[in-house]
């Protein structure tokens, strides 16, 4: 097996059998390469295996792993086995693997020092932490060639900035994406969309309303149901009449019909088998063909089709559907089928595919700007560096108490994997949901980036004026205490698309040398300075972990010092960290003495020297408050 390690400012890169990766990380890196090495990194060995390159790495007893995008696990993945290879599993729950993305990236924490490592290759690997030999880690690669990078930073903080320096900086989505949203498979005809947005809005906001797959004529991509929706450009302009933006579903699948003009116009562009014919598989419009994205005339001609939708008004795009998957078998394309790359290489599609969404979004994504918007797309599927052009959401869950527990580790995992822009179904996705449990949902992602809800065809109706009056105004009491941290939320997601940071993160991410916090299931981190402990299944009161150092309880100022468990009956447990601002209720909050970077629209500095004045951010004047502390 050959192999060159070469070293670079922000990590050490193996590089096996001269491997070119689809993606082009290291093309697009500005620093040069300082020098050569030829020494194996310590603690880690490389052999292959049946065709497969093996990677062992030491793996400490009192060592713990985070990462690896949504897994349907908990935080910690140590002492499991995961297979990377996007994959629809219909819905999932706990201990599901694999599903819908790929993101082969981790962090290792072992008391004082961390560990990073990402291995490309867009195709099958297993990662196994600890199970088949309990003090290593096998990483099972299937293939020859691929590029394994090891991060030169010393927590979880710097690797995930240089992880994120080399695989993209994530997209800046649009303000209103992280509205209240509503969904449903689906909304239909338009007047009944109409009355159920006019109805929502009675009781709260909806920044936008997502339409799925009935909104098209017999699921043909980029075409409306004219029975449906008589008139689209004059529905969606009822809609952005109402405050309300529209995103509208798109799968990669498009019929084979010589009679439509969509699959006409992208013909000769598709993916192929090895015969050099169409490949077809079974999707919701029938036998279907498609785009092979990884081919630029495929994504020019695509992103032709895309600006044409936009024509009608939509504003933002649902990708779903594009691990890719085929309703036939194990759901997955033959792997022998053929991909012509810009590289002038012909690949199969099992080595690549988990990129697929990547270079879907990535066709999106430019024909958006193309049409002078700021880009909002969301993906069920992607793999490392889907988020230079996408949000994602953890696909179809399943409404239970067992998936809102688990929803609380998956989103935050997908934040610290590089995936800031993030979120889940509120109410759960497949079964029914109650009452109680669909104002639980509201409740506890609160402070995700991301808060739609979304509900199958089957399922129970969500609607939030279709619930009892109590569960009704407890939800609308989350949607409005939303409303009140928006800002404190995107000014989160500037600064992870600028300074390359979590948006929101398990606490086991800031605080990973502290063991309490990498078991914690029901609390999360909004930035690195804001904890959020949901209360849950009616309860009045519950227990609360706060790490080392001083904590200010959001509802009554109230000064904790970590580490401490501590029992709260507030609605919101929420505590802001000491010596820190947030942006709250169109205030800027200051708790303590300090200067602080802050973002509304432009970024700007805020001091404690700044209390009870008036400042002007851009057209808008914003009061500066310090909290008063009690001991």
């Amino acid at each position: 097996m050959a192999y060159k390690i070469s070293l670079f400012d922000d990590y050490r890169l193996v590089s096996f059998n001269g491997y070119r990766s689809i993606m082009n990380f290291r093309n697009t890196k500005k620093e040069e390469e300082r020098r050569k090495v030829d020494a194996m990194p310590d603690g880690i060995e490389f052999s292959v295996e049946n065709d497969c390159i093996v990677i062992l790495i030491n793996l400490a007893v009192k060592s713990h792993i985070i990462g690896l995008g949504a897994k349907a696990f908990p935080v910690d993945r140590k002492r499991k086995k995961f297979v990377m290879l996007n994959r629809d599993p219909d819905t999932y729950k706990t201990g599901e693997d694999p599903i819908y993305s790929s993101i082969p990236f981790f962090i290792l924490t072992l008391e004082d020092k961390a560990f990073g490592y990402f291995v490309d290759y867009p195709g099958k690997i297993v990662l196994d932490f600890g199970v088949e030999i309990y003090d290593k880690i096998k990483i099972t690669v299937d293939s020859k060639k691929c590029d394994f990078y090891l991060f030169n930073g010393d927590t979880p903080e710097k690797i995930l900035e240089q992880y994120l320096r080399l695989t993209g900086s994530p997209v800046l989505i649009p303000k209103w994406a992280t509205g209240h949203s509503i969904s449903r498979y689906t909304y239909y005809p338009d007047t009944a969309a109409l009355e159920v947005l006019i109805n929502y809005k009675k009781f709260v906001p909806v920044d936008s309303m997502y339409f799925d797959i009935h909104h098209m004529q017999d699921y043909k991509l980029f075409t409306w149901n004219r029975k449906r929706f008589k008139n689209p450009k004059s529905f969606i302009k009822s809609l952005h009449e109402r405050d309300t933006k529209i995103v509208t579903i798109i799968d990669p699948s498009i019929k084979i019909d010589q009679n439509y003009e969509v699959f006409n116009r992208l013909n000769g562009t598709y993916m192929e088998t090895e015969n050099n014919e169409i490949y077809s598989g079974s999707m919701w419009p029938g036998t279907s063909a498609f785009p092979d994205f990884f081919n630029k005339e495929s994504r020019k001609r695509w992103g032709n089709e895309i600006k044409r939708w936009l024509e009608y008004g939509v504003d933002g795009i649902w990708l779903d559907m594009n691990e890719p998957t085929v309703l036939q078998g194990d759901k997955i394309i033959d792997g022998k089928s053929i991909h012509k790359c810009d590289d002038g290489t012909t690949r199969k599609h099992k080595e690549i595919r988990n990129a697929y969404p990547n270079f879907q979004a990535m066709a999106t994504f430019y024909s958006m700007k193309e049409k002078d918007l700021n880009p909002f797309i969301l993906t069920r599927a992607g793999y490392s560096g889907i988020q230079k052009y996408a949000a994602m959401w953890t696909g179809d869950n399943i409404s239970s108490y067992d998936d809102l527990y688990l929803q609380m580790s998956m989103v935050p995992s997908l934040s610290i994997s590089g995936i800031t822009s993030c979120g889940c179904d509120l109410g759960g996705f497949f079964s029914n949901s109650n009452p109680q449990l669909l104002a639980d949902y509201y409740r506890m992602a609160l402070l995700f980036p991301l808060y739609r809800n979304h509900k199958d065809i089957a399922g129970n109706e969500q609607e939030i004026f279709l619930q009892p009056p109590r569960i009704r105004d407890d939800i609308i009491k989350s949607v409005l205490m939303r409303y009140k941290f928006t800002d404190q939320i995107y000014q989160c997601l500037f600064f992870s698309h600028k300074y390359l940071k979590p948006s929101i993160s398990p606490l086991s991410f800031y605080y990973w040398n502290d063991e309490t916090t990498i078991h914690l299931r029901d609390e999360y981190m909004l930035g690195d300075n804001l904890i959020y402990a949901p209360k849950i299944e009616n309860q009045e009161s519950r227990e609360v972990y706060i790490p080392k150092g001083e904590w200010i309880r959001f509802s009554n100022n109230e000064k904790i010092i970590g580490p401490a468990y501590l029992k709260v009956d507030d609605h919101f447990p929420i505590f802001v960290k000491n010596n820190s601002a947030i942006i709250y209720d169109d205030k800027i909050l200051i708790y303590g003495k300090g200067s602080f970077d802050m973002y509304l629209g432009d970024e700007f500095k805020v001091s404690d020297s700044d209390k009870d004045k008036d400042i002007l951010i851009g057209e808008k004047r914003i009061q500066v408050k310090a909290i008063e502390i009690s001991k």
